[in-house]
C-alpha cells in the first residue's frame, strides 16, 4: 500500500508539473494522526491526573487541555506546587515522542490590580512561558521542541458563555503532528 501511494503521488506530480527538469520524489513517512493516537493512548494509560485532561485531535495534532485552576492561582503566573505533578504527566508524554509542543495560555476575567501586567494576553503568555521554562529546566526538553503562545480571551473553547465561569481559562498543550514530506 505504501508503494502504491508513492507511485500515485509521483504520477500526480508528473502530470501537474509543467517543467520536468526538477522532478523530485516525495515520500510520505506517516499519517498525521498516528503520533496523536500514540500520545493520547500513552497519557490515558500513564497519566496520574487523567481526570482533569481533555483530549481533542485536530489536523495539527493532539490538544491536551487543562483548566488553569489546577496550575495557577487566579491572576498569577507562578505555577502552583500542586500543579507540578500535572505538568509531570505532560512531561512523560513529551519524553515518549519527538513531537514539538505548543503551550498555549488562555485566560479571562482576571483582576490586574497591583500586577506587573495589564491584559489577559500578557497573563496568558507569561503562564505559557513559565510552563515552557519548567519543561526545559526540570524536564530536560529541548527548547527547539517547545513554543509558548498567549491568547488571553481571544480564542475561547466555548463561545457565548458567562466569562465569570472561567470555562475558557485553560492551558492547551498542542503536540504537533504534521505529515512529514521528505524531498529527495
Amino acid at each position: 500500500m505504501k508503494n502504491f501511494i508513492k507511485i500515485f503521488l509521483l504520477l500526480i506530480i508528473c502530470i501537474t508539473q509543467t517543467a520536468y527538469t526538477d522532478l523530485r520524489t516525495i515520500t510520505i513517512e506517516k499519517n498525521y494522526t498516528e503520533n496523536s493516537v500514540l500520545i493520547e493512548d500513552f497519557l490515558r494509560q500513564n497519566a496520574k491526573h487523567l481526570d482533569i485532561m481533555e483530549f481533542t485531535r485536530v489536523p495539527r495534532g493532539l490538544i491536551v487541555s487543562i483548566d488553569e485552576k489546577y496550575l495557577f492561582n487566579e491572576g498569577s503566573t507562578k505555577i502552583k506546587y500542586s500543579g507540578l505533578p500535572v505538568l509531570n504527566d505532560i512531561l512523560l508524554a513529551l519524553k515518549q515522542t519527538e513531537s514539538r509542543c505548543v503551550i498555549e495560555g488562555h485566560t479571562e476575567q482576571n483582576d490586574f490590580d497591583g500586577k506587573p501586567y495589564e491584559t489577559e494576553w500578557e497573563l496568558s503568555l507569561l503562564r505559557a512561558e513559565n510552563i515552557t521554562k519548567y519543561f526545559i529546566k526540570y524536564g530536560q526538553i529541548s527548547p527547539k521542541r517547545l513554543f509558548s503562545l498567549g491568547f488571553g480571551e481571544y480564542m475561547p473553547s466555548v463561545d457565548n458563555v458567562d466569562e465569570k465561569m472561567h470555562i475558557n481559562s485553560r492551558i492547551d498543550f498542542v503536540f504537533l503532528d504534521y505529515a512529514k514530506n521528505t524531498r529527495q
